[in-house]
């Protein structure tokens, strides 16, 4: 009896692989290179033991090796193609159609935070939610942002004075980032919250990523089965601190906006059209205008429920938290490793320190073309965000001329397109002088696209020309120790030490 089951499950199994691999759609996704499938796990099998930091550097290695586009097979019918090259980029990037995310890579993640907001969600609801948010990003409400960086800057300084030998200065990144996007985007300060509840975010979002990066990897664990695994006890015991950390954020600011009325929101935003750089002429400290305080009012016009708010503002934060964080901690580690470039920036931002007699605005943070340049660089190096995909709806053709049927998803690693010494001659030097303006002109826009770049640009740079205007940096991490770990964020397997000296200007 058993050893007919046993038959019959193979046969189905058989018939299943079958009747993907040899139908039209697996011969085509099969006329792209990559390594050699078996029935049921497909190549997840070439990840099984990995590390997390392993995976990474393997999935970057099959890329290299059957460059520029790479076939996977996730699961029996799941199909992935890794592509590099700037023509396809652009094609997917530029797509009205293609706007749903991977399955293979997001569904993990939309499963494990339980969350379906503007970063995990399908391409109908980011649309709606994108829209809806656009009020939050105003161009003075940014300023206001960066004025509220700009204070915790200080601060951030004043904790630098006190200890400049830093273990690990992502921990110390992350703090600033934390406090600055909790009081201008939730309009609290991060101080008077559960500071229990607080630390066990953080520990939280950072275990959170790479236990999704090591599902993802792993489709043939079904997700009805991974509560019952340990990777689902951990993630639960995660996500629990993850969403009661915003949970308590927002229904203390519910209940305030109930005891002044959402008048407050449009009267305050009001106050803001009106400003310059962030400064508007009535508003106080107490009637800052708070991301939150827009969700809540979507909310309260039926225009999104109370999962949607939690789902966006934990999007929104931890999305900043993460990618600033990255993004500071990296280029502070190659700034001191190079301080010829570091003395250089320096000059630039003290020069306009200078001239602006310390009242340092956007506008003066603009004319610091040369930090820009920094900035740029590093995130071509090390990317904060190195991942996308989509779910292509309909078929494309790459620049090689073959065709990729729907139904296929599309992985990018921003990490391999933008080392690629077939773009970038010498790709492992730190070079800021690539990005100035008569350098940059002939680059393809495609092998450059950093999350975080362009209009949105990057809030750490406020808070990293204060610290070249007081301090010298010093590397002790060294960026070619560096191994990555697969997680939503570009994150190093080792702490990265760094040490800040005052500059004395006696």
């Amino acid at each position: 009896m058993y050893a007919l089951i046993f038959v019959v499950v193979i046969l189905v199994i058989v018939c299943c692989y079958a009747s993907v691999h040899y139908s039209e759609y697996g011969r085509t996704i099969n006329k792209f290179p990559g390594p050699a499938p078996v029935p049921i796990l497909g190549n997840s099998w070439n990840f099984a033991t990995c590390s997390f930091s392993d995976t990474y550097h393997k999935l970057q290695s099959f890329q290299d090796a059957y460059y520029p586009v790479v076939r996977f097979w996730a699961w029996m019918s799941e199909a992935i193609l890794f592509i590099r090259h700037p023509d396809d980029i652009k094609t997917i990037l530029t797509s009205r159609v293609n706007l749903d995310k991977s399955e293979v890579a997001y569904e993990p993640v939309r499963q494990a935070f339980n969350n379906y907001g503007i970063l995990f969600s399908h391409a109908k609801t980011w649309k709606v939610r994108r829209r809806m948010l656009n009020n939050a990003f105003t161009p003075n409400l940014i300023k206001l942002y960066s004025r509220i960086s700009d204070e915790h800057t200080v601060e951030f300084i004043q904790r630098l004075k006190d200890k400049f030998d830093i273990d690990n200065v992502i921990e110390f990144y992350h703090q600033l980032v934390l406090s600055s996007t909790s009081e201008a985007m939730m309009g609290v300060k991060l101080a008077n919250l559960d500071q229990d509840l607080t630390k066990r975010y953080v520990q939280a979002i950072d275990e959170m990523g790479r236990l999704v990066g090591h599902l993802v990897v792993r489709p043939y664990i079904p997700s009805w089965m991974v509560p019952f695994l340990p990777i689902g006890r951990r993630l639960k015991v995660c996500g629990e601190a993850f969403h009661g950390f915003f949970a308590m954020v927002v229904n203390e600011r519910r209940r305030y906006l109930e005891e002044v009325g959402y008048e407050h929101i449009k009267t305050v935003a009001d106050e803001y059209d009106d400003a310059t750089d962030g400064r508007p002429s009535q508003a106080s400290n107490r009637r800052r205008l708070a991301l939150l305080d827009l969700l809540l009012q979507l909310e309260s016009e039926g225009r999104i429920d109370e999962k949607g708010v939690l789902d966006e503002l934990e999007d929104i934060i931890s999305a900043s938290y993460d990618t600033t964080g990255y993004t500071l901690s990296y280029l502070t580690l190659l700034l001191g490793e190079h301080p010829e470039i570091q003395e250089r920036a320096r000059r630039e931002v003290q020069l306009i320190m200078e001239e602006c007699g310390g009242n340092l605005t956007s506008n003066d943070l603009q004319r610091m073309e040369y930090l820009e340049c920094c900035f740029k660089e590093s995130l071509r190096i090390f990317p904060s965000a190195p991942v996308i995909g989509r779910h292509l709806v309909e078929d494309i053709t790459l620049q090689s001329g073959h065709k990729v049927p729907a139904g296929t998803d599309i992985i990018i690693f921003f990490q391999t397109v933008q080392m690629d010494p077939k773009y970038w001659p010498d790709p492992s030097k730190f070079d800021p002088d690539r990005f100035l303006p008569e350098n940059i002109k002939d680059q393809h826009p495609y092998a450059y696209m950093p999350f975080s770049s362009g209009a949105r640009g990057c809030i750490g740079k406020r808070s990293l020309q204060s610290i070249l205007n007081d301090f010298r940096i010093e590397a002790v991490t060294r960026s070619k120790n560096l191994r990555f770990q697969l997680n939503i964020a570009l994150e190093p397997h080792i702490p990265i030490a760094t040490k800040f000296i005052k500059i004395d200007r006696k």
